[in-house]
């Protein structure tokens, strides 16, 4: 692994982490459904601006879902707003550091389960 990669992943890490923590915050003025809402519009947002800046194959990509809009929000109720929700509605019972390290455990869980 290179600096840069472990520079990368530092990033990463203090991102996701600090993801909980404002969800925490933005609970105390906002509801664990207007919170969810919240970071799948902004997520949304940010995707879309990806897409249209590059073109090509991933403008392709839209289209097709724009051709199966059941299917497409079927997934994102399910993968998307689904799991948001539920955080949310954790972190009302247990710290953000707490939520933070059971989600980021989920992996483990799931691989170790499958076994």
């Amino acid at each position: 692994m290179t600096l840069r990669q472990i520079g990368q992943l530092i990033l990463l890490s203090a991102l996701w982490g600090a993801v909980f923590m404002l969800i925490k915050y933005a609970l105390a003025d906002f509801s664990p459904v207007e919170v969810a809402f919240l970071q799948a519009a902004i997520g949304a947002v940010g995707v879309l601006a990806i897409v249209l800046a590059e073109g090509g194959r991933a403008r392709q990509a839209l289209g097709d879902i724009a051709r199966r809009p059941l299917t497409a929000l079927l997934l994102g109720a399910l993968a998307i707003a689904a799991p948001f929700l539920l955080i949310a509605f954790g972190e009302l019972s247990v710290p953000s550091g707490l939520a933070g390290v059971l989600v980021s455990s989920s992996p483990r869980r799931w691989t170790a389960a499958r076994r």
